[in-house]
């Protein structure tokens, strides 16, 4: 199919008048939705992108209410810092990983793996990579000295 055949003016009336989408107008005028979009990129009709987003970049449609993302209402998220960051960086625990002493992509560890409790005796720093190793010892000790998994 030649996109020369594609009458322009009918392509110009569905897209720009009666507002239907390229896909619609390739459907109605039998032919194929790339030349069809060709053709509105060629003669300028192209139109803005409609959809909108907001803040947290989910999609909205106009008068759309969108509920708040769950993780800004729960208690332990107020301002973007958890609860526990906050008690550590109170109580002044020295800010490198326990492990290996990086100062870099750090988390908090709870030492007896239970969120709930937030003593300061029970937080320390480490960096992402010991605290995946902590989190996750079983992987970890189901492997050869070369690293493969056995």
């Amino acid at each position: 199919m030649n996109e020369t055949t594609i009458d322009i003016n009918r392509l110009y009336h569905l897209y720009v008048i009666e507002k239907k989408s390229g896909r619609e107008c390739a459907k109605i005028l039998n032919r194929g939705k790339s030349s069809v979009l060709r053709q509105i990129k060629k003669h300028g009709w192209s139109r803005p992108n409609m959809q909108r987003r907001d803040e947290f970049s989910r999609f909205i449609k106009n008068g759309q209410e969108l509920p708040e993302p769950f993780l800004h209402n729960a208690p332990t998220f107020k301002s973007g810092i958890t609860k526990y960051r906050k008690i550590a960086e109170i109580y002044r625990i020295p800010k490198f990983c326990f492990h290996c002493n990086k100062t870099e992509n750090l988390h908090i560890h709870h030492i007896d793996e239970n969120r709930e409790n937030n003593d300061p005796s029970n937080l320390r720093w480490v960096c992402g990579r010991c605290h995946n190793t902590i989190e996750h010892a079983d992987r970890y000790n189901n492997r050869d000295e070369y690293g493969r998994f056995i």
